[in-house]
């Protein structure tokens, strides 16, 4: 007989603090009993994620589990997870593979009601453990900062100006000399007049000489067509024609310093290379995992001068929507852009493409996830206070075009200008 009793537990909104993310709610869920949780009603348009970790255990059931996985095969619990959210089964984690820390993200946008978590105790009582919940509110109101996005120090979470903004970095406009301003999209200096040939600051008889001096000269590009490798910070990069787009078909390789997975920020730059917990460059690039899959950025990083070389750039979010489509459409693309080896449980892809998408893993929460069963890319396009990316994953062939938070460290690609 299904016990009928439900415990409702009351939730305090805790007080907002000035930073991206807030922690809104968090309740424990017990197994020893049936349990029914409701939240206070959530403002509608804004993005929240729910964060679950610990074990249970249940009772005539021989696989014990954590908050999304069973933890004697490794496999999603699916209808036998025992809790439901708002009423279902079968919501998908990220990461969406076990973990030995048992901790687990669910990401959704309000839609101006209460989140409803349930346990039914449909074993007499004799179950195990527990769950923690915690709502996460990922953009904040009332954030103070630089908000001149020229500055060095641009907050883009900043909705109030403090008069922090810093003029004087470099990369940044501290970098540029006379007749130069930064352009922050592509992380260089470029002439403010582009017919001041001599950055003077104007044009004049001398931008017109060294015209005529220069007249009759032609370079070629040692870069032919796509297809060719071009090269860059000393590397050979192979291409690839897409469509009417030529990208790189290898992972960016650019690693000025490098840092422990436990070290990360949503606005300073930092980068990663996979499994590697030192500062050393030399070493990380000996690794086999660099060799591999190049390196892991957060989103700042992604964004500076060096990662692509001249005349190529990381792609936008409208970019990557263009490569999609022409493979079909991102219920099928995936396929045709994973690589034909190195995937997990068999999800390898056609590359029919020549992609050849990498599942590269990630850095998030101060560690490294899903080498094998997930490969995902920055776009240079941002939304809201995060900025937009694609996953591939091993388990289908599906393009996922989403949003995420800065401090990640996700793989790039640079395609042609």
């Amino acid at each position: 007989m299904r016990a009928t009793l439900l415990f409702i537990v009351s939730i305090l909104l805790l007080a907002p603090t000035v930073q991206s993310q807030n922690l809104v709610e968090e309740f424990t869920m017990t197994f020893s009993s049936s349990q029914y949780f409701e939240t206070l009603i959530l403002e509608s348009g804004i993005e929240y994620y729910l964060k679950i970790s610990g074990t249970y255990g249940i009772a005539n059931w021989t696989a014990h589990r954590d908050a999304a996985f069973e933890i004697s095969n490794q496999q999603p619990t699916g209808n036998d997870a025992h809790w439901l959210w708002n009423g279902e089964f079968g919501a998908r984690p990220y990461p969406d593979v076990y973990n030995d820390n048992h901790i687990y993200f669910y990401y959704f946008t309000s839609n101006g009601t209460s989140q409803v978590f349930e346990y039914y105790d449909s074993a007499y009582g004799d179950n195990s453990g527990s769950l923690i919940f915690q709502v996460w509110q990922i953009a904040e109101e009332d954030i103070y900062g630089c908000t001149d996005f020229v500055a060095c120090n641009y907050n883009p979470d900043a909705t109030e100006d403090d008069g922090s903004c810093d003029y004087t970095c470099c990369p940044g406009p501290g970098c540029c000399n006379i007749g130069m301003t930064w352009n922050w999209e592509l992380g260089i200096c470029e002439t403010s007049i582009p017919t001041d040939s001599n950055l003077d600051g104007c044009t004049d008889l001398n931008d017109l000489m060294d015209l005529l001096g220069a007249y009759g000269i032609c370079g070629q590009s040692e870069f032919a067509a796509c297809g060719d490798d071009i090269e860059h910070e000393g590397y050979d990069y192979s291409t690839v024609q897409i469509g009417d787009q030529c990208w790189f078909s290898e992972n960016c390789r650019y690693l000025p310093e490098v840092s422990p997975s436990s070290e990360g920020s949503e606005t300073d730059t930092f980068y990663y290379v996979y499994d590697y917990q030192g500062t050393n460059v030399e070493e990380a690039q000996e690794t086999e995992y660099y060799e591999a899959y190049g390196v892991l950025y957060n989103w700042p990083a992604v964004m500076t001068e060096g990662i692509c070389p001249s005349g190529w750039h990381v792609p936008t979010d409208g970019e990557f929507t263009e490569l999609t489509d022409f493979l079909g459409g991102e219920s099928v693309a995936g396929g045709k852009m994973k690589s034909t080896s190195g995937w997990n449980s068999g999800g390898n892809g056609s590359n029919s493409s020549g992609f050849t998408g990498l599942p590269g893993g990630s850095r998030y929460s101060g560690g490294f996830y899903s080498l094998g069963s997930s490969g995902l890319w920055w776009s240079a396009s941002e939304s809201g206070s995060g900025s937009w990316g694609r996953e591939l994953g091993y388990n289908d062939g599906v393009v996922d075009r989403l949003n995420f938070n800065r401090y990640y460290g996700f793989s790039a690609r640079c395609v042609l200008d």
